[in-house]
């Protein structure tokens, strides 16, 4: 799942956010959260839904296959 792990650093990225901004507004830790980005393990449907509304995007954004585009954003 790099994929997704890489969308949500290009997303985060985008936004001007570090890890510890983002495990803080998920109530979780940052060590949690950078196992997403590396693809060492997977947030839960619950977090996923967070995510989204965090990055503003559509969960099916989160989990394309491709880097996210900043245009569509």
């Amino acid at each position: 799942m790099l994929s997704f792990g890489i969308n949500l650093r290009t997303l985060r990225v985008q936004k001007n956010l570090s890890q510890q901004d983002i495990a803080d507004r998920l109530s979780i830790n940052q060590t949690t959260y950078t196992k997403w980005e590396l693809g060492v393990s997977e947030p839960s449907l619950t977090m996923l839904l967070k995510l989204a509304e965090i990055y503003d995007v559509d969960c099916n954004r989160l989990l394309e296959k491709t880097e996210c585009e900043s245009s569509t954003l």
